[in-house]
């Protein structure tokens, strides 16, 4: 039986609550706080893109449910133009569609969930969205940021390469494992260098496999920030391929660990939660979340021409891969 969003819930306790919320064009999940503990702090966690997106979407839920567990309600979803969000408007440019959407994000969380401040939590560039959004965040959670964007670029355009999918130097569009990057996307992430920024959140936890990040941690020192940095265990399994790779569980506490110390306030939100809104709508088509059988979800879309529908496909992942 289809169950409606009021009806979305896990059966793993009081912080299991899971509320499917759209906003912006963009689709997510809301992962209530725990009453008993609820704080006034909220928490956005800024996937990555392509498949380091795949790779954390998983992990990355068991992190929204590990910090709803503490009392930290948690949104987390997919970019503009990706996952099981609405596609690119004509015109836009995805980095600058991508990191308004981590504003929008954090604004429906302070909107649906009443609290008072919003933490950003990013992996790859996800984290580097976070970096250069800000959107007025009371804290920084950067989990191995891109700190330049044209060393990633390379990365994309070897894998490209090795995967038989395009991408070699010199093409116009940046095809890679499902990223697909158009000329004028891949030239600004080209330019981005996060040890250029010019401004930052107070309280910084950078959790990073790579050298490069002291230089990162100084500049942001140097903006005012209190940074604490520490290396990323168990990295290279986190990015295996989505059906086998591992979240990296002491990372998982270390973020966990350092959101408690530094955003206690208690208390419960300032006012309830406005209705939540949880339809995408096209052109021709109307989404939303559904869940059936004991434990499973999915996204139904629907025609919006009015006609009796006769036929419905259903479109399955694969393994352990979401997408």
């Amino acid at each position: 039986m289809l169950k409606s969003p009021a009806q979305f819930a896990t059966s793993k306790g009081p912080s299991a609550f899971v509320q499917p919320i759209a906003f912006a064009g963009c689709f997510g999940w809301l992962h209530a706080a725990r009453h008993d503990l609820a704080r006034r702090t909220g928490v956005v966690i800024v996937p990555g893109v392509g498949r380091d997106a795949r790779c954390g979407h998983k992990p990355l839920r068991i992190l929204a449910e590990q910090l709803a567990d503490l009392g930290f309600p948690v949104l987390r979803y997919d970019h503009p133009g990706q996952g099981d969000s609405l596609p690119l408007a004509e015109g836009d440019e995805a980095l600058e569609a991508w990191t308004r959407g981590v504003a929008q994000a954090a604004q429906a969380l302070r909107a649906q969930a009443g609290v008072d401040e919003v933490v950003l939590v990013g992996l790859r560039l996800g984290a580097t969205l976070a970096a250069l959004a800000q959107a007025q965040a009371a804290g920084l959670v950067l989990l191995a940021p891109i700190i330049l964007g044209r060393r990633w670029l390379r990365e994309l355009k070897v894998a490209a390469a090795v995967g038989g999918t395009g991408g070699l130097e010199g093409a116009a569009t940046i095809e890679a494992e499902g990223l697909s990057l158009a000329p004028d996307t891949a030239a600004r992430i080209s330019g981005l260098d996060l040890t250029a920024v010019h401004a930052t959140a107070p309280q910084v936890l950078m959790i990073t496999p790579s050298d490069a990040a002291d230089l990162l941690g100084q500049h942001l020192k140097s903006l005012g920030a209190d940074v604490v940095a520490s290396d990323f265990p168990a990295y290279d399994l986190l990015f295996e391929d989505a059906h086998s790779n591992q979240p990296p569980t002491e990372v998982f506490d270390r973020v966990a660990a350092w959101l408690d110390a530094r955003f206690p306030t208690r208390g419960a939100p300032a006012r309830p939660a406005e209705p939540r809104e949880s339809e995408l709508s096209g052109t021709s088509f109307v989404e939303r979340a559904v869940r059936f059988g004991p434990d499973l979800a999915g996204v139904i879309c629907e025609p919006t021409d009015g006609g009796r529908v006769r036929r419905a496909a259903i479109l399955c992942n694969t393994g352990g891969d979401p997408r």
